[in-house]
C-alpha cells in the first residue's frame, strides 16, 4: 500500500509550480482585502482538492485502476491508499501553515493570530476538508474522477449558494429581534467551549472519514474497470 500512496505524490511533480501559484496568488489576495487571518485556510482548499483531483484523473488517463486490479492487488488495498494519500495532504498542508506562521511570527508578521482566531479558523477549515474529501471520494470510487469532478462542482455551487442565502437572511433579521431559534443555537455554543467543538468535530469527522472509506471499498469492488 506504500507504494500506492507514493505514486499518488510522485505524479504530483508537474503540479508542484501550479500549486506554489495558487497558494501566492490567494495569500496576496486574502491580505490585501484585509483578512490575512483566512489566506491559510482557503488555500488549503484548492490544494488538497487539486492533488486527489489529479491522483483519480492520472489513474483513469493511464489505467492504473485496471492494471492494479488485474494484479495480485486487492481492490480494499487501493481504496485504502487513497484515503492514506487524502489524509497526508490534509495533515502536510496543516503542518506547513503552522510552520509558515510560527516563522512569520518569529519576524513579526502574525497573518493567523490577527484576529486571535487564526488557528481555529484553520483547524476548522481542515476539519471541512476531510468532510468534503468523505463525499466526494466514495462518489469517485464507484463513478470514476470525470464523473465526480462534475458532480463536485454542483456540490460545490450548491454549498455556495446556501451559504450565501444564509448570509442575506441573516441580513435581513431586523437588529436587535433575533429570532428564538437564533437566540437558543447562540446560548447554546456558548455554553461550549471551542476546545470541545473541536474535538466533537474530530470525533465526528474520523467517523464520517472510516465510513466514506467503507462505502468507497463497497463501490469499488462493484464497480466495473473492463
Amino acid at each position: 500500500m506504500l507504494k500506492l500512496v507514493l505514486k499518488d505524490f510522485q505524479i504530483q511533480k508537474k503540479s508542484f509550480l501550479n500549486y506554489a501559484f495558487i497558494a501566492t496568488f490567494l495569500s496576496f489576495f486574502f491580505a490585501m482585502s484585509g483578512m490575512a487571518q483566512m489566506t491559510f485556510a482557503m488555500v488549503t482548499f484548492p490544494i488538497v482538492y487539486g492533488f486527489i483531483n489529479r491522483a483519480l484523473y492520472e489513474d483513469e488517463k493511464n489505467n492504473t485502476l485496471r492494471l492494479l486490479v488485474s494484479l495480485p492487488v486487492r481492490r480494499k488495498t487501493v481504496v485504502h491508499a487513497r484515503y492514506v494519500s487524502a489524509a497526508a495532504i490534509i495533515l502536510i498542508m496543516a503542518l506547513v501553515c503552522t510552520a509558515i506562521n510560527i516563522l512569520l511570527n518569529a519576524f513579526g508578521v502574525t497573518p493567523l493570530q490577527e484576529t486571535g482566531n487564526g488557528f481555529i479558523i484553520l483547524a476548522f477549515s481542515m476539519l471541512a476538508m476531510v468532510f468534503l474529501i468523505s463525499v466526494y471520494l466514495p462518489i469517485a470510487f464507484r463513478l470514476g474522477s470525470i464523473k465526480a469532478a462534475n458532480i463536485n462542482r454542483f456540490l460545490f455551487i450548491g454549498i455556495f449558494a446556501a451559504s450565501t442565502g444564509a448570509s442575506i437572511a441573516l441580513q435581513r433579521i431586523p437588529k436587535g429581534q433575533p429570532p428564538e431559534f437564533i437566540i437558543r443555537l447562540v446560548s447554546m455554543f456558548q455554553s461550549i467551549s471551542i476546545v470541545e467543538i473541536l474535538l466533537i468535530l474530530s470525533a465526528a469527522a474520523v467517523c464520517t472519514f472510516l465510513i466514506s472509506m467503507q462505502l468507497s471499498i463497497r463501490f469499488f469492488e462493484k464497480r466495473e474497470l473492463f
